[in-house]
């Protein structure tokens, strides 16, 4: 193994993706608890696993974050702010692939996937409203009243 140094300054060895598993579920459980919307132990594992597991080591303490100000109230809406936090990400790293592009066709690529990105977040933004409304939908009844006149306002 080749040690890394945390931004703490503390040494971490290089893992490989099942150590990173085991690391995780021992070091991050308190930073997903709360929000979880479940305390399913196996629930929670397996989501922080996935994170992990999805980008770079530094990015999951921000997606968890991210889970974790969105306050989910139950699973569902727990793997729903995840993706959002992972699709988040991405449309940064396609933002920055954007400005950073050498030639047309990168452009080209990294625009197309930061617009898909970008409407598949909002798309979520949407569907986390939708579910947090909870049927609380509101129709407002008016009463018309039409009367027999000579035909002019």
């Amino acid at each position: 193994m080749h040690a890394k140094t945390h931004k703490s300054g503390t040494s971490l060895p290089s893992r490989g993706a099942e150590e990173r598993e085991a690391d995780c579920s021992n070091r991050d459980h308190a930073l997903l608890k709360k929000p979880s919307g479940t305390m399913d132990r196996h629930f929670r594992d397996g989501l922080l696993v996935q994170q992990a597991n999805s980008g770079p080591p530094e990015g999951l303490n921000f997606k968890l974050s991210v889970v974790n100000g969105l306050a989910p109230r139950e699973q569902v809406e727990t793997l729903l702010v995840a993706q959002m936090a992972e699709v988040h990400a991405a449309m940064m790293r396609f933002a920055r692939r954007l400005s950073q592009a050498d030639s047309l066709p990168e452009q080209d690529l990294a625009e197309r996937a930061f617009n898909r990105l970008a409407r598949t977040f909002t798309g979520q933004i949407e569907t986390l409203q939708r579910q947090r409304a909870d049927g609380d939908q509101k129709v407002k009844v008016q009463q018309v009243s039409v009367a027999m006149g000579d035909g002019r306002s």
